[in-house]
């Protein structure tokens, strides 16, 4: 028997993709997010400098993203949108 047969293995194995599958998902749903910011920024404030897209890469919180998403309408701008906890 290999190691790949063991059944130990293939336990850690489907472990690891379903951890790798789940991670996989967020990190999507936060570039979504990021995508949706500044689309939509973009529409009110104009284009990000580069500094706030860089800001906004950062960010890895889904909520907060999804927060300054719903701050862009009343925001005076870039920088007040970043405020946004």
């Amino acid at each position: 028997m290999t190691l790949e047969d063991s059944t130990t293995y293939q336990l850690i194995l489907r472990r690891g993709k379903v951890v790798g599958q789940a991670e996989g998902k967020v990190e999507g749903q936060v570039e979504e997010a990021r995508r949706f910011v500044t689309r939509f920024g973009t529409r009110q404030f104009g284009p990000p400098p580069a500094a706030v897209d860089a800001s906004l890469a950062a960010i890895a919180d889904r909520d907060r993203l999804e927060r300054m998403f719903d701050a862009i309408p009343t925001a005076a701008g870039w920088d007040d949108l970043l405020t946004t906890p």
